[in-house]
This record gives C-alpha cells, sequence and structure tokens, in this order.
C-alpha cells in the first residue's frame, strides 16, 4: 500500500465552484501506464453523459463522513447502478459505470477532473477476506490546460480517508504506484 498525501482530489470538504454542471456529453481518452507489480501500457476512455451535481458530492462527502468507506463504497455502486453519469471502458473494451465526475474550474482556463465509483470485487475476493476489499473505491484524476490537454493518475483501489489537519480527504493506493494517465485529451 502506498500513501499518498493528495490534497482530495474526489471530494474535497472546502466549498468549490464546480465547472458548468449542465456540461453534458464529454469524453476523454488517456493513455494509461501502470508501472510496478504488473506493468504495461492501455488506453482508458471516459465518457460524461452528465456532471455529478453540488449535492451528490456533498451527499458522498457526508457518507464517508459519517458513515465511513464502506458506506461510501456502497453509495458510489449504487449511484452508478442508478444514475448516468458516464461510464470507464478499458481498451475500448471492458467498461465500469462511473458513479461521480466532477471538474473543477484552475484559475487559468483549465480544470481538474476527478472520477470516481466502487471497484468490483469479486467472489473470491470476497470469500478469501483479503485486505483489498478494504480498497473499494477507484478514483481517476487529471489537470486538464487551457487547451484541454493533460495528465494525470487513477488509482484502481484506493480508501479514502480524512486529514482532519488539513481538512481534506486524502486517498491511500493498494499497490506500488498510480496508474500515470498521459495524453488525456478530448475525443
Amino acid at each position: 500500500m502506498r500513501k499518498l498525501g493528495l490534497v482530495m482530489l474526489v471530494l474535497t470538504l472546502a466549498a468549490a465552484s464546480s465547472v458548468d454542471a449542465s456540461l453534458q456529453g464529454e469524453r476523454f481518452l488517456a493513455n494509461a501506464m501502470a508501472v510496478g507489480g504488473v506493468s504495461g501500457t492501455f488506453r482508458l476512455e471516459f465518457t460524461i453523459e452528465r456532471w455529478s451535481t453540488d449535492e451528490e458530492r456533498a451527499e458522498f462527502v457526508r457518507i464517508l463522513l459519517e458513515e465511513g468507506q464502506e458506506a461510501l463504497g456502497n453509495a458510489m455502486h449504487a449511484a452508478g447502478a442508478g444514475r448516468e453519469i458516464g461510464y470507464a471502458r478499458v481498451n475500448a473494451r471492458l467498461s465500469y459505470p462511473i458513479a461521480y465526475a466532477y471538474a473543477f474550474p484552475d484559475g487559468e482556463g483549465g480544470r481538474r477532473v476527478v472520477i470516481a465509483t466502487d471497484r468490483p470485487i469479486d467472489a473470491l475476493e470476497a470469500m478469501a477476506g483479503v485486505r483489498t476489499r478494504d480498497y473499494s473505491i477507484s478514483v481517476a484524476e487529471f489537470q486538464l490546460d487551457a487547451d484541454s490537454r493533460g495528465e494525470g493518475a487513477l488509482m484502481v483501489a484506493a480508501v479514502v480517508a480524512l486529514d482532519a489537519e488539513r481538512g481534506a480527504l486524502t486517498l491511500e493506493n493498494y499497490g506500488q504506484a498510480p496508474v500515470r494517465l498521459r495524453n488525456v485529451r478530448p475525443d
């Protein structure tokens, strides 16, 4: 496991103004590079049917703070299954529903995009009771410049926690390092 000292991404506690939530139909492509453990490259596609609202974001924060990581994973599973936020697709084949997609303007004409969902846990992993089950959230974050080009990271298996000292949420990644997202761009 690797603790990441990033001020969260997914559900920043401080009030933040989002990019216009009425923007719909955006799709981003990224070249992904996994390092350590299982290494390799693959193509990721994030299709955003609609952006998460401030109310949905606040509800995820409330669930995490009051009920914990497991409840957040369950809420994200229900949100991904019940709402059309979008989907993430790997190598144009395997796809996963997105439970949360939020964009923050960066003040320089670009934006920071955060995408999260529950991580599928198969029956063997659940029955074995291994520690990976605690890492039930997948999170992608990428920074786009004013020309909508950028890079970022993907944590396939993460724990979301509160850093009370900074008043922010942080992520702990299960594994050596996050997957690097390069050449992120609109499609």
